[in-house]
């Protein structure tokens, strides 16, 4: 052996120790100097090539590999390894066609590179092509068979080959024990249930999944869909309050609890009201009573008031008016909320629907007036936005009216001087909308609905989804009591 080959191989070997030892940037230079004595050094060009992928630096290691497959091109393995770095890199129609070609060798083809061409396959949207390859890799005794049943089965449901994804799910669970990674297994069968109609046999496959993710709000969420679908409402209820407590955001969890609850409305033949107010109030029981009987005045139907940590007599007053019927009492804490405010807007959803067709979401300091003297109350307007799914009601800021202390009186009486029409602030505005048509909380002023509905303001102005600067009391106004005394 010549002094050259002696250093080339002791520079190739000191790379691999390099690499064991994880110290990539020192590898790659042993390799390199290797290659400076040859460039053709297979084992160095190889080396260099499966580094440079490990790494994702997949120029790098397709370069590498296309001089590998110059000097091997009979090996099935170097045009599989370079097929790989292309799938890699997003060349997906190459990939396949480099994957075609080891395949096309007549050197012995390992299962992982039909697994790759499998993928590559999958990804063009080749799924009947995919699944030949899949299948093949199967047959080979692949070192992740569960891995590739899945895939198999992801297939068959693309291609609508409903009872073959679920024999090949199933086949996953045999492989794969119970342990993280057959979750998707079981949640991918529970869907395919679901679809089918065989309820039960989802429940259990979601069932399997929790006991494996135990905290796993989507599989809490999937279960309650389950149970309503099966009737069993109130199974259903308890599982989506579990996925609430757990995403508190995710405003399609309310809504398929609010479904149930619609469900249970409907069958108990509860009558539908007009309008009902939504409000989360901390220490308001000076104001709270006239609050009440103003808007009570103006024929509201009912109040869903969430109590936020009062330290007054606040839980007292609004338990008794809940013993009258007059209100409905939730306790709200802070303790674990994320957003308290739209997180009790989102409850009062849940509440609501099925049972009021309007819901306003306003607070304590907040009184909507008419001021069209053609309505005398809520009710009677409303029936004018029969074709509308949100209302959006602009500010107008009152002051201290010049008041230093507290006096006697009715808020509205004492406190009479507001600030200009076009006051910067009064582009803010809070909402009144149809329940049933409530998509979104954006935040406590303005809900998201389907694009073809219809969101105004009193006077008809389409309310924008950018920014608003629309101002208008003609019809409707909120009186917004913000400061009170000094």
């Amino acid at each position: 052996m010549s002094t050259k080959q002696v250093q080339i191989n002791a520079l190739v070997q000191s790379g691999n120790e390099f690499r064991e030892r994880g110290e990539l940037d020192k590898a790659i230079a042993q390799y390199s100097q290797a290659l400076n004595l040859r460039p053709n050094c297979f084992k160095a060009l190889n080396q260099l090539a499966s580094l440079y992928e490990s790494r994702q630096e997949f120029n790098k290691a397709i370069a590498y590999y296309e001089q590998v497959v110059q000097l091997e091109p009979e090996s099935s393995r170097a045009w599989g390894r370079l097929a790989r770095s292309m799938m890699g890199n997003g060349k997906i129609e190459t990939a396949i066609a480099t994957y075609q070609r080891a395949l096309s060798l007549s050197q012995e083809k390992p299962a992982w590179i039909y697994h790759g061409y499998g993928d590559a396959l999958g990804q063009n949207g080749q799924w009947t092509e995919a699944i030949a390859a899949w299948k093949q890799a199967l047959q080979l005794e692949p070192v992740q068979p569960e891995i590739i049943c899945q895939k198999l089965a992801e297939a068959y449901k693309q291609q609508g080959q409903i009872e073959a994804a679920y024999a090949t799910y199933e086949q996953a669970l045999k492989l794969w024990p119970n342990n993280s990674k057959s979750i998707d297994c079981l949640v991918e069968l529970g869907d395919l249930h679901r679809q089918k109609g065989n309820i039960a046999d989802s429940i259990t496959a979601y069932e399997k999944a929790l006991q494996l993710a135990p905290d796993n709000p989507n599989l809490l969420a999937s279960l309650g869909r389950s149970y309503f679908e099966l009737g069993n409402l109130n199974t259903a209820i308890d599982f989506y309050r579990q996925a609430i407590k757990l995403k508190q955001v995710f405003f399609p969890f309310y809504q398929g609890l609010g479904e149930v609850r619609k469900q249970q409305r409907k069958l108990k033949k509860v009558p539908k009201s007009k309008l009902v107010i939504c409000a989360i109030l901390k220490n308001e029981s000076p104001y709270l009573l006239e609050w009440i009987a103003y808007y009570r005045v103006l024929k509201v139907d009912h109040f869903l008031l969430y109590n936020n940590d009062s330290t007054d007599c606040t839980p007292e007053l609004l338990q008794s008016l809940d013993r009258a019927g007059i209100v409905t009492y939730i306790d709200w804490p802070s303790l674990d909320q994320d957003d308290r405010q739209l997180n009790a807007y989102k409850d009062a959803y849940t509440r609501a629907i099925g049972r009021w067709e309007w819901i306003a979401f306003i607070d304590l300091d907040e009184f909507i007036v008419p001021t069209d003297n053609s309505y005398d109350d809520l009710n009677s307007c409303l029936d004018d936005y029969a074709d509308v799914a949100g209302i959006a009601i602009n500010w107008k800021i009152f002051g201290s009216s010049g008041q230093l202390t507290k006096t006697h009186g009715l808020l509205m009486e004492r406190f009479t001087k507001c600030a200009i029409d076009d006051f910067c602030v009064h582009k803010l505005f809070k909402t009144i909308a149809k329940v049933d048509l409530i998509q979104q909380f954006l935040n406590a002023h303005k809900l998201g609905f389907d694009r073809e509905q219809t969101y105004i303001y009193p006077d008809g102005t389409p309310v924008p989804r950018e920014e608003e600067t629309y101002i208008n009391h003609s019809v409707l106004q909120i009186n917004h009591y913000f400061t009170k005394s000094k």
